[in-house]
């Protein structure tokens, strides 16, 4: 799964990178469009915190490292194209990439640059771009219900679990 990971964020990178090079404007078949896509793909893979994430692997964060640029790119193929196929893959993205989202802190900040994300777009779009962005995040949250709602029930009903676990005074002399 590591090594599935380690392949599949690069890759993500530079499909990320061509759609995001094309919605500029850079033409599809240019040298520029596809070196830039390689440099990027090269970087998130070469990265220092790659080694960071992958020195001693947990399988929430090597899913989140695999599936980022995936989850930002369908919810970019979705925002600019609406079509049926578009909502599916974003879906699929994000039920497949859901293994990342054990740490759910991982799905907040995801959520927070797709928040940013859609405020751009919407300043950009105007009228037009409300109901792209407010279904794409009903989709995102529809497929995360299958642990969304467990988290929000344990949180509403036993927030003081962690706050009182002897999870430290175990490991320590203090």
């Amino acid at each position: 799964w590591t090594f599935a990971m380690l392949l599949l964020g690069p890759l993500g990178a530079i499909t990320l990178s061509k759609f995001l090079f094309k919605t500029a404007g850079i033409k599809p078949r240019s040298a520029f469009l596809a070196g830039g896509a390689l440099i990027s793909g090269l970087f998130y893979l070469f990265n220092i915190a790659t080694v960071q994430n992958f020195f001693v692997p947990y399988e929430a964060f090597s899913s989140f490292y695999g599936f980022l640029p995936w989850f930002i790119y369908a919810f970019y193929q979705y925002l600019y194209h609406q079509t049926k196929k578009n909502a599916l893959y974003l879906a699929l993205t994000f039920l497949i990439g859901s293994s990342a989202f054990y740490v759910q802190t991982l799905f907040v900040v995801l959520m927070i640059f797709l928040s940013c994300s859609s405020i751009s777009y919407l300043i950009t779009a105007r009228k037009n771009g409300i109901k792209p962005v407010l279904t794409s995040l009903a989709i995102i949250i529809g497929v995360s219900l299958f642990w969304l709602i467990p988290v929000a029930y344990f949180t509403a009903t036993n927030v003081g679990v962690t706050g009182s676990s002897l999870q430290n005074s175990i490991a320590t002399q203090e």
